[in-house]
């Protein structure tokens, strides 16, 4: 009878989830499960690792003593085109959530919507742009419904992630250095009321600002946070002192150390300070009974075309950052130096583990590329009638819902003139007449911005061709960054109407590449009758598509690529989208490829832009080179 009895009340009495996360005010401190808690994080992003390489990395992040760690979410990455919502592959943010758990990091979420990052558009996508009336990142009504609607795919995959409920999610950031860009609390407030319904009311939610904006960026009943970079004492103090006040108390927190910086293609490398003066900042800051995060600890690569942009240049691939843990994993001297650092806390509840090996890395070798097509003959052959607008103006990227890449756009001149302008490109503009490269059209208030070109030998009737590359929309301001060839284009002193604009399928462009480069003897010039009316090499140019292959034996490793004297553009590397090369730009030369884009016979292809050198090989390096 008793047995029984104790049986049922096994049966029916509910388990309860003892973990609780929440904010001591009074005494400046996290508590966690009734405890004082503070983190030592490191920002990472699944988004820019491949997913076989998830665990390897934040693998690293623990085995460096820290507890915790950062993670943005991109919109655009989980829903590229409207009402299409992706987590999976790449977008698996659960999975890699789960694999942080595995290695005993709490996470700390920063879902936007608005993200910056130097990642495309700041996380914001491109069909919010094409939205009648639309504003971002305030309380406009287009605006707010589409945040909306993504947030309610979003955060109910995010709630059982919550620590609160058995995950390891201790906070989840409002919005991102709000205070920067404006100071609409009703916007603030209406995130910050979205995320309670989804998450709960006892979700810690948190905002993060740098201290001279805070008061623009923080919002009643959410904990506010500030960033900032490498400081003096006296610095860090009244940085703190400031968070405190527009966080009511509570615990003292830096959103954002930057123990390294971004770089901009045309811009030189990003000046790094010290490992010296980046623990000197860490010393004060846990002086101070602070909780602080590393941006970013491991950086990652700007794979395909998801590098965001400033207003004076494009991001380049490499998202490297000066991390301590190095684009393709590497241990670096500042990592050991913060290894060493947290081994010396006292107490501390996250002891450093044996410091990881690097991955191996090898070279194999040179390619010799074989061009297929010239770029605007295999552009134009990639188009269909259906997917290409005739209109009177050009069409933007937008409004031919083709997010990223190329779009190719052509009109029959009814006039001729000496001077082509289009004031409004925001990008560069690969610039025919018929079939003869005339220059490129540079938007961007960079040095070398150029948005004319002197005209040479042009008549009435010819073909003027624009082939307009989107570089990557801004990620701050994140103001509309409309892409394409948009009006006005002159000639002259006239406009050009009758456009042709069409969206480039690379793709296509690739496996019709991989197609050909299956047969030996392919001379472009006379196979495949389409390209016998326009063969490419009329003028001699060699921007265009590039095959080559190469065979792996023994191990499969991480490689670099070394584009040689190509000068710019897109390496596909079987079939996967690598990222942009512009070695004449700089200072990146060097593209990092995982070991997991590569098999033991490997087809890579380019689409060049400017037209190579006199060598036509690239190779696969051992290491990186920045120039």
């Amino acid at each position: 009878m008793w047995l029984h009895f104790t049986l049922l009340l096994f049966v029916f009495i509910p388990t309860i989830n003892a973990n609780t996360f929440e904010i001591d005010y009074s005494n400046h401190q996290f508590l966690k499960d009734g405890k004082a808690f503070r983190y030592i994080a490191g920002q990472i992003e699944y988004f820019r690792i491949q997913p076989e390489l998830w665990q390897d990395r934040l693998m690293r992040l623990r085995h460096a003593g820290l507890n915790a760690i950062q993670i943005y979410v991109p919109w655009n990455f989980h829903e590229t085109f409207e009402n299409q919502f992706n987590f999976y592959g790449m977008a698996n943010i659960t999975a890699f959530i789960k694999l942080a758990q595995a290695q005993n990091l709490y996470v700390i979420l920063r879902p936007g919507p608005y993200i910056c990052a130097e990642w495309e558009n700041g996380g914001l996508p491109y069909w919010l742009i094409k939205k009648k009336g639309i504003q971002l990142r305030v309380y406009n009504q287009p605006y707010i419904s589409a945040v909306e609607n993504y947030f309610n795919q979003l955060l109910p995959i995010i709630k059982p992630l919550l620590y609160i409920n058995g995950g390891n999610i201790l906070m989840v950031q409002i919005e991102n250095e709000y205070g920067s860009y404006n100071c609409d609390k009703k916007y603030l407030g209406f995130l910050r009321d979205l995320a309670k319904k989804h998450l709960g009311n006892d979700v810690v939610l948190y905002t993060t600002d740098p201290p001279a904006v805070i008061q623009c960026g923080s919002v009643d009943g959410v904990f506010a946070t500030v960033d900032f970079g490498v400081n003096d004492d006296t610095t860090v103090k009244k940085n703190f002192e400031i968070q405190q006040k527009y966080a009511n108390g509570g615990p003292i927190v830096n959103s954002e150390f930057y123990p390294g910086w971004f770089t901009v293609w045309n811009y030189g490398n990003a000046t790094l300070p010290t490992t010296q003066k980046v623990l000197d900042t860490m010393n004060s800051m846990y002086n101070s009974n602070a909780s602080f995060s590393f941006y970013m600890f491991h950086g990652g690569t700007n794979f395909e075309f998801w590098n965001g942009a400033e207003v004076y240049g494009a991001v380049i691939t490499s998202y490297d950052y000066g991390a301590p843990v190095a684009e393709n994993g590497a241990i670096t001297p500042q990592y050991l130096a913060i290894q060493e650092w947290i081994k010396k806390l006292p107490n501390w509840d996250s002891p450093p583990l044996e410091t990881p090996p690097n991955n191996p890395v090898r070279g194999f070798g040179t390619v010799t590329m074989k061009m297929t097509d010239s770029l605007r003959l295999a552009f134009l052959l990639s188009t269909t009638n259906e997917s290409c607008k005739q209109t009177d103006l050009p069409l933007s990227f937008e409004e031919l819902d083709h997010p990223y890449g190329f779009v190719i756009y052509s009109t029959q001149l009814g006039f001729v003139g000496s001077t082509l302008k289009a004031e409004n490109i925001k990008d560069h503009g690969y610039v025919y007449i018929n079939d003869k490269p005339q220059g490129v059209l540079v938007g961007y208030i960079d040095i070398f911005g150029k948005r004319s070109l002197p005209i040479r030998n042009v008549n009435k009737g010819d073909i003027l061709t624009i082939i307009v590359e989107n570089r990557g929309r801004q990620t701050f301001l994140s103001i509309l960054d409309s892409k394409g060839l948009l009006p006005n284009v002159t000639l002259g002193n006239s406009v050009i109407t009758k456009w042709s604009s069409c969206p480039i399928d690379l793709n296509k462009i690739v496996r019709t590449a991989l197609n050909i480069s299956k047969f030996e003897n392919y001379n472009p010039k006379t196979d495949f009758s389409e390209r016998e009316k326009n063969p490419f090499d009329q003028s001699g140019d060699t921007a265009g598509i590039y095959v080559g292959s190469f065979v792996i034996t023994g191990d499969i490793t991480d490689t670099w690529f070394n584009p040689g004297q190509f000068r710019k553009g897109q390496l596909f590397i079987n079939g996967n989208n690598v990222g942009r090369y512009w070695p004449t730009g700089g200072p990146q030369t060097t593209l990092y490829v995982p070991a997991s884009m590569l098999k033991k016979n490997n087809t890579v292809v380019l689409i060049e832009l400017l037209g190579r050198g006199t060598d036509s090989t690239v190779s696969f390096d051992e290491k990186p080179y920045f120039g």
